[in-house]
């Protein structure tokens, strides 16, 4: 009974040895200390930046000191200064705030035992930075290291990294209109006519690749193949394929990398004029201009298309009376700076019509002879000018005779 009960006495004092032992073992402090994270406008040039201290546990600890050391990028950031007014470091004795090593700022708090950090004010200190470059999207700043001194009873410090990060506002570019056009080609039976394809400004638009397609009456012409055109600061090309009565012709600069620039003639269809007796006009049908490239700044694209038409061999009087008038057109001095000779030597009424190089006109008169046109307002630039004999039916009649006008200033 004896031995039993010392046992008994013994196995308790064991149970409460141990009791004691995993609750010691179990109580433990933990610092977390966190360098702030801020998103900045580009106007912001002096940045103060916050580093917080939460401390947990389930012992008593005696906080009354740190040594803080935050590594950051000197070319997008520089510290200024390190700042302890206001903040739970300030009460304390020592304080050292360093930022004359590039890319380092060093912050150092010593009190005494007893004289606790203000544990009512979760901001440890503050770092002045100046930003010098703007418009930079991140600058890291890590706290690579944080020592604080036994005895203060924290057995873990948590170190949280922060950044400064610009709020950057990407305007998306502007989308821009695209106008194609051609102006009216006629041609005689049994001949080649080519049409112009004609583009406005695309230097805003960023297309690199595009592909105009069409369909036509091929009782009336056949495609040959379609060429390049010469727009300024550009190698263009252009590559021809066919699906059914569909042509698909595709356009871009030699360099596909490189962005089509400027207006004008972007590119030109040839057609072979079929043999035929009377005079037909006809129209491209199924017509589309595709920007390829998805990172096009297109906000629309509109065709204006003009007819194709075909002079038959019965009109050979009247297409031999308009070749003699063709013959005699002139335009003089061309290039020119503000006035203009244009017409023909002929007696026969004639309409004059000036268009730009995206076919709008510029101007239009009814002349006889020769005719003194005054430009003084005209901007610098390519025009083309043409005759219409205003006899019999102006379809059959239409000159196709024209001229290129190049303005110098």
């Amino acid at each position: 009974m004896v031995v039993n009960r010392f046992f008994r006495t013994l196995l308790l004092l064991l149970a409460i040895l141990f009791t004691w032992i995993n609750q010691s073992y179990a109580q433990h402090n933990a610092l977390t200390v966190r360098v702030d994270t801020m998103t900045i406008n580009a106007q912001q040039t002096d940045i103060l930046l916050g580093v917080y201290y939460k401390l947990t546990g389930d012992k008593p600890a005696d906080f009354y000191g740190f040594d803080a050391r935050i590594s950051y990028d000197t070319t997008k950031i520089r510290a200024v200064q390190v700042v302890f007014d206001g903040t739970a470091s300030a009460n304390l004795g020592f304080h050292i705030g360093n930022t004359n090593i590039a890319g380092e700022v060093r912050a150092v708090v010593l009190g005494q035992p007893g004289q606790d950090i203000d544990t009512t004010n979760p901001l440890l200190f503050l770092v002045r930075f100046s930003v010098l470059s703007a418009g930079f999207d991140t600058a890291y700043l890590s706290l690579f290291r944080f020592d604080v001194t036994p005895p203060m009873h924290i057995d873990t410090v948590i170190r949280q990294n922060g950044w400064l990060r610009h709020n950057i506002v990407v305007t998306p570019p502007a989308r821009v209109p695209i106008e194609v056009s051609t102006s009216e080609a006629f041609g005689k039976s049994d001949s080649l006519i080519v049409m112009p394809i004609l583009v406005s400004d695309l230097t805003k638009a960023n297309v690199r690749k595009a592909q105009f397609v069409f369909s036509y009456d091929t009782s009336l012409l056949t495609f040959i193949a379609s060429g390049a055109g010469s727009i300024s600061g550009n190698m263009l090309m252009t590559r021809d394929s066919q699906t059914g009565t569909r042509h698909f012709v595709v356009v871009s600069n030699s360099d596909t990398n490189k962005p089509l620039i400027g207006s004008g003639e972007l590119f030109s269809l040839r057609f072979h004029a079929k043999r035929r007796e009377d005079t037909v006009c006809s129209e491209l049908v199924d017509t589309a201009f595709q920007v390829l490239n998805p990172d096009a700044h297109v906000d629309s694209v509109t065709l204006r298309l003009s007819q194709i038409c075909v002079v038959g061999t019965g009109m050979a009087k009247a297409v031999a009376s308009t070749a003699a008038l063709e013959d005699k057109f002139d335009a003089w001095p061309n290039p020119f700076v503000s006035e203009i000779s244009l017409g023909s030597t002929g007696s026969v009424p004639q309409y004059l019509e000036v268009v730009d190089v995206l076919g709008r006109r510029v101007f239009a008169a009814l002349i006889k002879g020769a005719f003194r046109w005054q430009t003084f307002s005209l901007p610098q630039g390519t025009y083309l000018a043409r005759l219409t004999p205003q006899m019999g039916n102006v379809l059959q009649w239409q000159s196709q005779k024209i001229r290129l006008i190049t303005k110098i200033h």
